[in-house]
């Protein structure tokens, strides 16, 4: 059944309001995943206990963010242009074709993985000694199981994000970090780290039967749908090139391990523990936003709006810049003091916090270009041009790939580091220039002028971390009064952030501070 299109004004939430529901529940799930990152770090620290456990996750990982990427950037756009022209029963059949072509082929993956672990292995991480890749394999074995359940998750995660259902979706990962720990906590005395692997598992497992029987995505499930679904051949269409192109720049973790597997001992973890809390910043910054702006760009391109789509792109651009500067200054001026809060306990050593904090300071850049790259693209999949969206991926990947070779010979594990900065930070322009071919325009003096302002307002903030961090001697004192200094640190360099920000006059702070006032107001009546 089809209808004539509404216009997507009338039952989408603004977009600051649908971002802070994602970021909250996102934020939860990055607290959990710390929570769990430094129970790894006290049981197993970084040494080759945690290689291979990292060797192990980096096939799965890559598996689950690329689907999910690549559902959620094609599978998104596609079902609000056929709920905004009406067309619902056409969009159940769509979800109840993928969910059954999902298991299939999500399933035999799993199965091949755990079949040839050790093969795969050795191709990925030829560096370990035998003894670590024994014990990559059996992480494997225990994660193959992930591999469909992070499909089906992130399946019903689309559906609900885009019927503007943020909120569930948002929150069941922290169930599966929940689910994690506990078995760690339970099971890493009897079974070491291949626990962890095994809680994976049961993390996906338990996200699926949370998300499963709501109304919306689980009711798809019973409805006829064929394999051979219009819908379905439509998203197949839209969905190949991006899984092509997110193997290869979403690989990026594969290739860093199996650079850094020919070097020390512990460069794997280090990489690993500094690519992780990267991750994490890059998800709090971006994946609200990217998400509420994916619906948004999606059906103003459905309702051929290029003027409403140019403004809403020039605000996610403005928005980003302030968020972005501030943090990754921050983020540099207390690393180190972070990383020993976060890891450094029992088996994480003092050398390996500061092993972790100079990786991380070297991934700073991809910080940047991550959530730029997130905002521009999101216009490329609104108006589904996947192959232009992988062919420029994949074109960072190979720099990726050529950069970390050259640099690993002269800095090791760092430059691998370096190398991803630099590659993330290379597709923001052709991204850039591929949205406004798009658009006609972009709003670039208006950003350009945002981000001045946000530097200027985050460079005296950084310097009085960097004071506040030496003054009160955080990277020597015990656990308690570092984690009573870091949090002084970050609550003074919020103030003064926000104070000089209001000085320069940067809207950006002021819209979200009272988003975030309006929202608090509404929960407490």
């Amino acid at each position: 059944m089809s209808g004539s299109p509404r216009r997507e004004g009338r039952s989408t939430p603004p977009i600051a309001r649908s971002t802070l529901s994602v970021s909250a529940g996102i934020a939860g799930w990055i607290v959990s995943g710390l929570v769990l990152n430094a129970l790894l770090a006290r049981q197993f620290g970084a040494g080759l206990e945690m290689d291979a456990y990292l060797a192990a996750s980096a096939l799965p990982t890559l598996l689950s963010v690329v689907v999910q990427g690549a559902l959620t950037l094609t599978l998104l756009p596609l079902l609000v242009e056929m709920e905004t022209r009406g067309e619902v029963e056409a969009s159940r059949r769509l979800l109840a074709g993928l969910f059954r072509w999902s298991l299939l082929v999500l399933g035999a993956l799993s199965i091949l993985c755990a079949l040839f672990a050790g093969p795969i292995l050795r191709a990925l991480a030829p560096g370990l000694p035998e003894e670590g890749r024994e014990l990559a394999a059996r992480n494997l074995r225990a994660l193959a199981a992930s591999i469909p359940l992070q499909g089906i998750v992130c399946l019903f995660q689309s559906v609900h994000y885009a019927r503007h259902r943020y909120v569930l979706a948002s929150f069941v990962p922290i169930a599966g970090n929940l689910a994690t720990i506990a078995i760690v906590l339970a099971l890493a005395s009897r079974w070491g780290v291949t626990a962890a692997a095994w809680g994976a598992s049961a993390g996906s497992l338990v996200q699926c039967l949370l998300l499963l029987p709501v109304p919306g995505p689980g009711s798809a499930l019973a409805t006829p749908g064929g394999w051979g679904e219009p819908g379905v051949r439509r998203l197949a269409g839209l969905l190949w090139p991006i899984l092509l192109g997110s193997v290869l720049y979403r690989g990026n973790s594969v290739v860093e391990r199996f650079i850094a597997s020919y070097g020390p001992e512990k460069s794997i973890s280090h990489l690993g523990y500094a690519a992780k809390i990267v991750g994490l910043l890059v998800l709090l910054l971006t994946q609200g936003l990217g998400l509420a702006l994916l619906g948004r760009f999606s059906a103003q391109a459905t309702l051929r709006d290029p003027a409403a789509l140019r403004d809403s792109l020039s605000k996610a651009l403005r928005a980003v810049l302030v968020a972005t500067t501030p943090a990754v200054l921050l983020l540099a001026a207390v690393r180190v003091p972070l990383v020993q809060v976060l890891f450094e306990r029992r088996e994480f050593l003092p050398e390996d916090s500061r092993g972790t904090a100079d990786a991380l300071l070297c991934y700073s850049g991809a910080i940047y270009g991550a959530c730029l790259g997130t905002i521009f693209s999101r216009v490329l999949y609104a108006y589904q041009r996947t192959g232009l969206a992988a062919a420029i991926g994949i074109a960072g990947a190979a720099a990726h790939l050529g950069v970390a070779a050259l640099l690993f010979r002269a800095f090791g594990y760092l430059g691998v580091a370096v190398a991803f900065s630099v590659s993330q930070l290379a597709t923001v322009a052709p991204l850039a220039l591929a949205a406004r071919a798009l658009l006609g325009s972009l709003d670039g003096r208006r950003a350009l002028l945002t981000a001045g302002k946000a530097l200027l307002a985050s460079i005296p903030m950084a310097l009085v971390a960097l004071l506040l961090v030496g003054a009160l001697g955080l990277e020597g004192a015990a656990m308690g009064p570092r984690l009573a200094g870091l949090a002084l640190v970050g609550a003074t360099s919020v103030l003064l952030f926000v104070g000089a920000a209001g000085l320069l006059r940067i809207p950006e702070v002021r819209t979200v501070m009272g988003e975030v006032g309006r929202l608090l107001r509404f929960r407490s009546e």
